[in-house]
C-alpha cells in the first residue's frame, strides 16, 4: 500500500507539474487575446466577437489549477500570530483539522463540479459556441487532484515543509 502511495505522490507531482505549465501558457494566452482585442478595437475599429469570452474561460482555468497548485506546495494562507503560542500539539491537531477541511472542499469541488459540468453539456457559450461542459470541468479537475493530494498529506506520504515549520514553531517573520 506504501509503494502505490509512494507512486501515486510522484504522478501527482508530475501532474501538479503539468498543472503549473498549463497556466503558464494560459496566462500567455490570455495576454495575446486581451492585447488583440485592444490593438484591434482601437486601431481598426474592429472587434473580436469571441475575445472576452475565450479570456474568461482562460482564467477560470487559471484560477482552479493555481489552487490545486497552492494546495500542492501549502501555500494557503494561516494565521500564526495565534497558533504560534499553542503549545506544538495543539498545532498539530490545527494541522489535521486544516488538512480535512481542505479535504472537504475538495469533495464539494468534485461533486459540486460534476454537476455543474453535466448541466453545462446542454448548454454552449454564445460566440465561441463551446459547451459549457468545458468551462465548468475546471472544478472537478481541481478538486480531484487537490484530493489526492491532501489525503496523501493526511497518511504523511506528502510532506510539506511549511506544515513542518508550522507544527515546530518556526514562523517566518
Amino acid at each position: 500500500m506504501i509503494k502505490f502511495a509512494k507512486k501515486l505522490d510522484s504522478l501527482l507531482g508530475i501532474v501538479f507539474h503539468v498543472f503549473e505549465w498549463i497556466v503558464r501558457l494560459l496566462l500567455v494566452a490570455i495576454i495575446l487575446v486581451v492585447s488583440a482585442q485592444v490593438f484591434t478595437r482601437n486601431l481598426l475599429s474592429y472587434n473580436i466577437r469571441w475575445a472576452d469570452e475565450a479570456a474568461i474561460d482562460l482564467f477560470v482555468y487559471i484560477v482552479f489549477f493555481s489552487l490545486a497548485i497552492a494546495v500542492r506546495y501549502d501555500i494557503h494562507l494561516r494565521v500564526e500570530l495565534f497558533v504560534s503560542r499553542i503549545p506544538k500539539r495543539g498545532r498539530i491537531a490545527i494541522e489535521f483539522l486544516n488538512n480535512l477541511f481542505l479535504l472537504f472542499l475538495s469533495i464539494l469541488m468534485i461533486y459540486s463540479g460534476y454537476k455543474l459540468a453535466l448541466q453545462g453539456l446542454g448548454s454552449v457559450q454564445p460566440t465561441t459556441r463551446l459547451p459549457n461542459a468545458v468551462i465548468y470541468a475546471a472544478t472537478p479537475i481541481a478538486g480531484i487532484v487537490c484530493f489526492l493530494h491532501i489525503l496523501l498529506r493526511i497518511f504523511n506520504i506528502a510532506k510539506s515543509d511549511t506544515a513542518t515549520r508550522y507544527i515546530e514553531g518556526v514562523f517566518d517573520e
